[in-house]
Formats: structure tokens, C-alpha cells, sequence
């Protein structure tokens, strides 16, 4: 990808998000999209069908991320890489969280059930040795997403690093 399309593609995508706090998703048109990112209509054309393929751009980038970089901690019992990676998923929510999560209920819905359908694909493909193997990657990513919105919700009162001992209290015993 050149270094204007990458930037037309992620101008667009911010875009988008931005709309997302204001807008319901299925109420995000096209023209708000180019209008907010200040683009051609060609050139959103030439990235994306529809703001629907905007949104299934967004969450590929980010399930490939979780593929590559995040299950191979996820699995591991690896206390430093663990710890890392809560720091990283603190700081990565604070940036999105007021965007994401405080928009439309229905924005919400549709995000979570896109990233789960894309999560389960990859679980699917996945083999695993056990039961315990198959199942504590997904109890360890809900405890820990669990605990960190009502963090979140709750107006982060503790410190990041108060969370992370919190959840290292326990995470690491789920297998």
C-alpha cells in the first residue's frame, strides 16, 4: 500500500469512528464518512464498498493483531508477558474506549458481534491440546475484559498498575 492510500485508509477509518460517538452505525452514510475524513467519494470508493466494509476493516486489523500477538500470551503462563500485555490493553482502551463505548447501544452490539465472529474463526482453526487449553484462553480474556470495563465504567478510580496486580492475582491460575 503507498504511503497516500495508507493515509486516505486510515483518515477514512478515523473518520468513521469519530462518527460512531454521534452517530448510530447504520445511520453513518457514506457522505459522512468523506465529508469528516475530507476525501474524494472516488477515493473511499477505491478503499471500501460501504461503511459496513469500513467496519469489517477496522475489526480484521484488529483480530489479526489479536491472532498474532495476543493469543500467543493469551496461552501462555508467562507473568512478565502478561503483564505487558494488560498495560498495553489498558492503554490501547483508555485511547478507544470513550469512542467506542460510549456510542449508540447499537454501535456496541454489532462491534461485539462482528469481533466474536471473527474470534471464533480463528479459535476454530485453531487445534489444542486439552480442554484446559481450549477453554482458559477464553475465560482469561473475560475475566480480564470483565474487570477492566467496570474499571472503566466505574471512572478508574485504581491506577493502571493496581488493575494489573489485581488481575495478575488471579489470571494466571485459570487453566
Amino acid at each position: 500500500m503507498t504511503e497516500r492510500k495508507h493515509r486516505v485508509v486510515v483518515e477514512i477509518e478515523q473518520s468513521f469512528l469519530d462518527l460512531l460517538a454521534d452517530k448510530a452505525f447504520t445511520d453513518i452514510t457514506v457522505t459522512d464518512v468523506v465529508k469528516k475524513a475530507g476525501v474524494a467519494r472516488a477515493s473511499f470508493y477505491r478503499n471500501f464498498a460501504s461503511t459496513s466494509d469500513i467496519l469489517d476493516h477496522i475489526l480484521n486489523n484488529i483480530t489479526t493483531d489479536l491472532r498474532d500477538n495476543v493469543l500467543p500470551v493469551v496461552i501462555s503462563n508467562d507473568e512478565r508477558q502478561w503483564r505487558a500485555f494488560l498495560f498495553r490493553y489498558i492503554y490501547f482502551l483508555d485511547d478507544h474506549y470513550k469512542k467506542i463505548m460510549s456510542s449508540k447501544s447499537t454501535n456496541i452490539s454489532i462491534i461485539l458481534y462482528r469481533i466474536a465472529d471473527v474470534a471464533g474463526n480463528i479459535a476454530r482453526s485453531m487445534k489444542f491440546k486439552n480442554i484446559n487449553e481450549k477453554y482458559s484462553i477464553s475465560a482469561r480474556i473475560g475475566a480480564a475484559n470483565s474487570v477492566l470495563m467496570h474499571w472503566f465504567d466505574s471512572g478508574k478510580k485504581e491506577t493502571p498498575e493496581e488493575i494489573v496486580d489485581y488481575l495478575m492475582s488471579f489470571i494466571l491460575t485459570i487453566n
